[in-house]
């Protein structure tokens, strides 16, 4: 979940004078110009400072409310059923040319729900030249399983004299995802050149064969490539293609059957033998290459690796202990809890907070006055672990606690105490973050509605509902995001009203 930093909240507390900033900047600017400028006092200058500032303004409040459709938009594509279709389409048909994002949120709800007619809108949009987004649209026809009749042109491309053409193009491919273009980037992986060569071993974790054994012995190959950059890129796919996490959301959401389980089975296998060749790399290979196998053993739950990745919290390099203290906490071996208590001092409060973190993961009981130690800190990312951990580990009495402290507190206490709680899921703690909707300041209001739908809390349905007239634009985008975790059609009818 995402936990938001001291410097964020005091920016966002300024956001509403964001634009009078801007604002102030350029009457000055323009001011400056006047009193030195040979015609200071023209009329036509001063209403060239108006329209400027005007013009400006405007387009804040644009972004601002873009931003709010687009998280309207991506929620409602997410949410809709086959009674939504006919409102899609209309959607669909109002969204203009150049709105590629929404326009593929829409198409892919379309044809998700059985109106195939939506692939040549996402077809067209990816001829589009100035679709600046366009690998999120091969990326959708990608997971419709509609991007036969878009592969040829980026096969057709491979032959460019343009490197970064090709390299596009081979990415493409990846998100595209046909079946027939595997071998192709496969043998890409073996290009003369090394960037050629990285975006194959990235075109293969987008293409998501995890089961394919050609996709594995590639990139375990490449492991041992000349390049440093291509070696890193085939560490990061490896750990995305067979991150557990992801196989387990996958085989849930998908139909049981036979297929499935044998999906998940061959997927698991393929990531464990991954996992016995990443560890070889922890010796001998360059800090930078050893933080990107560490985090990819974290993301396989690599158990067998677990010691050899604690010595690594012991690295000079800070980021590198940050990384072993996180790989730990994924790899659920409380045997090694206790090391990570040393470095709760850690100089680097990245390394702090991610072994706080991982304590509590683990869930080792006997730790918990170890925690219940840690000296109170300014930073917020540091207490919202330390409380998490504590509960974790057994300290019911957290819950009152940040009660208490959103009720009593400073803004600062008071978004600390909101956001533990989005980790803590109780009829109370619903119950406070319901309540804390209603703050007069926005970033508590985003706090509490990013931890109700951390907490998939349908219980809270309708009141995130009514988030989204928020008058702050943040608070409304997260209240989308909320309701899309929910995954209740009972919100579609709002979400519906407001692209009204």
């Amino acid at each position: 979940m995402f936990v938001m930093s001291r410097s964020k909240i005091l920016w966002k507390t300024l956001s509403f004078w964001k634009i009078i900033i801007l604002t102030a900047f350029l009457l000055s600017f323009y001011n400056a110009n006047f009193l030195y400028g040979e015609e200071n006092n023209s009329d036509s200058k001063k209403m060239l400072k108006i329209k400027t500032v005007e013009k400006i303004n405007r387009n804040v409040l644009v972004k601002m409310k873009d931003d709010v459709r687009r998280g309207v938009v991506f929620a409602l594509s997410f949410l809709a059923d086959s009674s939504d279709v006919p409102f899609l389409k209309g959607l669909l048909k109002k969204t203009e040319r150049g709105d590629y994002i929404n326009r593929a949120y829409c198409a892919e709800a379309l044809v998700r729900l059985g109106d195939v007619s939506a692939i040549d809108v996402l077809l067209k949009d990816l001829d589009d030249k100035d679709n600046s987004f366009s690998l999120l649209t091969a990326e959708t026809l990608g997971k419709l399983n509609a991007g036969d009749a878009a592969v040829d042109r980026y096969l057709a491309k491979l032959k460019d004299k343009d490197l970064s053409e090709i390299a596009r193009s081979v990415r493409m491919l990846g998100q595209l995802s046909v079946e027939k273009t595997l071998p192709v980037i496969i043998e890409l992986t073996k290009d003369g050149n090394e960037f050629i060569r990285k975006e194959a071993a990235f075109a293969l974790s987008d293409f998501k064969n995890r089961v394919a054994s050609s996709v594995l012995e590639t990139l375990l190959d490449l492991l041992r490539d000349d390049s440093e950059e291509v070696r890193i890129q085939a560490v990061t796919s490896l750990g995305t293609l067979y991150e557990r996490i992801t196989l387990r959301y996958v085989f849930n959401k998908s139909p049981v059957s036979d297929e499935a389980n044998l999906t998940f089975l061959l997927s698991m296998e393929n990531g464990e033998k991954a996992a016995v060749e990443l560890k070889k790399l922890l010796k001998g290979s360059s800090d930078k290459v050893k933080s990107y196998v560490i985090r990819s053993l974290g993301l396989l739950e690599d158990m067998t690796s677990v010691l050899s990745v604690a010595e690594e919290l012991h690295n000079d390099d800070a980021f590198i202990r940050q990384t072993a203290a996180t790989a730990i906490g994924r790899m659920k071996d409380n045997s090694v809890a206790y090391k990570l208590v040393s470095f709760f001092n850690d100089p680097d409060k990245n390394v702090q907070v991610e072994a706080v973190k991982a304590v509590g993961l683990l869930g080792e009981q006997s730790l918990l006055n170890e925690v219940l130690k840690i000296s109170k800190s300014i930073d917020i990312d540091f207490e919202v672990a330390v409380l998490v951990a504590a509960f974790q580990l057994g300290d019911s009495s957290v819950v009152d606690k940040c009660i208490d402290g959103m009720e009593k507190g400073d803004i600062i206490n008071k978004i600390v105490y909101v956001q533990a709680l989005g980790y803590i899921s109780t009829e109370k703690t619903i119950k406070a973050l319901n309540a804390a909707l209603n703050n007069e300041d926005p970033l508590v209001r985003i706090a509490a509605v990013r931890s109700l739908g951390s907490l998939k809390s349908n219980a809270s349905l309708f009141n995130i509902i009514n988030m989204l007239g928020d008058k702050d634009t943040e608070v409304s985008v997260e209240a989308c995001l909320a309701l899309k975790s929910l995954e209740d059609h009972q919100a579609v009818a709002a979400l519906r009203k407001m692209l009204e």
